[in-house]
């Protein structure tokens, strides 16, 4: 494997980390909107049902994005890029 691949490797592991910070931020923020909105605004009759499973499933998609910012497995594979990265130790 060539040194010039490298880079990229890096590059896109940030990439996708600060895709993954932007779309966080964006979930949690639309669950949290939709928790205020359901205070400020009467929901008809109607469409409770529906948006009880919608704001069920916008709560789920918000914990799994903490999970994933929280978790072992994100450090991890952080981790073993900045180890494959890493000039190896001469004696």
């Amino acid at each position: 494997m060539s040194d010039d691949a490298e880079p990229s490797k890096t590059n896109g592991r940030r990439n996708m980390d600060s895709f993954l910070a932007v779309l966080t931020v964006l979930v949690i923020s639309a669950f949290f909107s939709t928790m205020a909105a359901l205070f400020l605004w009467h929901v008809p009759d109607g469409n409770k049902e529906i948006l009880v499973y919608m704001v069920g499933q916008l709560s789920g998609f918000a914990s799994a994005f903490i999970a994933i910012w929280t978790s072992t497995t994100h450090e991890s594979s952080k981790k073993s890029d900045v180890i494959s990265a890493a000039q190896p130790v001469k004696l």
